[in-house]
């Protein structure tokens, strides 16, 4: 009988233990706004269920990334002129979670989601 009710408790921990990790997914979109036209360079990196994925970008404002699936995203663009605003904005599930912006000469933006 104990060996019954410690195997159902072991298995109903596992089972929520696995439904709070898939529960932690979700989609993100990286927004960089700003004076159009401006461009810019760096990186983002995309967490999920421990493991992470970096990507470099080289783009103009606007411009948009999609990250499907992960628990956190972390950002780091930087202007590569010395006028104009860059913006980024974090989006998760569809609202915006983090806003970072700079106007200084090839100024740098890091954000990232908890």
């Amino acid at each position: 009988m104990r060996q019954n009710v410690l195997f159902v408790l072991l298995c109903s921990m596992s089972i929520s233990l696995v439904g709070c990790l898939n529960v932690l997914n979700h989609k993100f979109e990286i927004r960089v706004s700003g004076t159009d036209g401006t461009p810019f360079s760096g990186s983002y990196m995309a967490v999920t269920n421990g493991s992470s994925t970096s990507h470099t970008v080289d783009g103009t404002i606007p411009e948009s990334y999609m990250v499907s699936e992960a628990t956190m995203v972390s950002v780091a663009f930087q202007k590569k002129s010395t006028d104009g605003s860059l913006t980024v904005t974090i989006l998760r599930d569809g609202e915006s979670v983090k806003t970072e912006s700079t106007t200084a000469a090839y100024g740098m933006v890091t954000v990232a989601t908890q």
